[in-house]
């Protein structure tokens, strides 16, 4: 009789712990993270029965459109970016194209509707930058880290790039856009009140005339310049640049000024404006910062 109810035991309790392990396991299925399941849909074989009705228990949403968006890296392997740089990512229809931190980069991409994602070509620019330190080497990390993209996912206005690990490398924020009119600026003349946020050197004085939609002039400290640009709403880009007169080679404070103003035409990007304030951004998130010009200063 004892033997009995002995076995009895034993059996409640070996069914008991098995019930406990299979209820952890489909608990532990459920809650399965999102990153692999866009790796699941993006590498799995496809199913035979897809398409048929009577085996389509679940519905597979539909990847977010890359193209036509535009994205600022926030984090890279968890890691943030090297204080005063800026990494950028943007989707056209085929082509993807951005700023590595020093050089301008374009690629070709491949996108699939399981979440699929690759960059097979890629190329980019030649220069050096020395500063911020380490900037070279974040540049490097980063296309290495695009090179190994396998799949990607969209949600909560971030986008994740994942290797063929599950992990996710790159992390992005979506680039804020505003709505402005260039049209608005010509006629209006403006002056520098910061660049890259210091202050002028002593009585430097910098300037810039909005002529027409495609020209403007100024001055730059010690020369006088003039400029075409092509802008369309917040967006902008210096075509030529001309500098005026002679270099003011006994005043090193001014030609430093000088040159450090001029040379951020070729990286801005961006424009935003109000009645009070003009701002020109650069692709390194750069910014100038005008105030409108006094009349007498016209």
């Amino acid at each position: 009789m004892m033997k009995r109810k002995l076995i009895f035991i034993l059996t409640v309790l070996v069914f008991g712990v098995a019930l406990f392990f299979w209820a952890s396991l489909q608990k532990s299925d459920r809650n399965l993270s999102p990153v692999k399941s866009v790796l699941d849909k993006a590498f799995s074989a496809p199913d035979e029965n897809s398409g048929n009705p009577e085996h389509d228990d679940e519905t597979v949403p539909t990847p977010a459109v890359l193209s036509g968006t535009e994205w600022i890296l926030t984090t890279m392997d968890e890691t943030i970016l090297i204080p005063d740089t800026n990494i950028t990512l943007r989707f056209d229809d085929s082509h993807a194209s951005g700023y590595a931190g020093c050089n301008n980069y374009g690629a070709s991409y491949n996108r699939s509707e399981q979440h699929r994602l690759s960059f097979p070509e890629f190329s980019i620019t030649a220069m050096a930058c020395l500063t911020p330190e380490g900037v070279m080497a974040q540049e490097k990390a980063y296309t290495d880290a695009l090179g190994a993209v396998a799949a990607y996912q969209m949600a909560d206005d971030r986008l994740d790039l994942i290797d063929t690990a599950g992990e996710v490398r790159l992390v992005y924020a979506p680039k804020v856009h505003y709505t402005m009119n260039p049209g608005d600026l010509v006629g209006t003349a403006w002056q520098l009140v910061s660049l890259k946020g210091d202050r002028l050197y002593g009585n430097a004085t910098i300037t810039m005339s909005i002529l027409s939609d495609t020209e403007l002039e100024g001055h730059a400290a010690c020369r006088d310049y003039q400029a075409t640009y092509k802008a369309q709403d917040d967006t902008i880009r210096f075509l030529l640049l001309s500098m005026l007169g002679e270099s003011c080679l006994d005043n090193e404070a001014l030609m430093q000024q000088e040159s450090a103003y001029i040379d951020l035409f070729d990286r801005m990007t961006n424009i935003r404006f109000s009645e009070n304030q003009l701002e020109l951004i650069s692709v390194r998130d750069e910014v100038l910062v005008f105030i409108p010009m006094q009349k007498e200063e016209e």
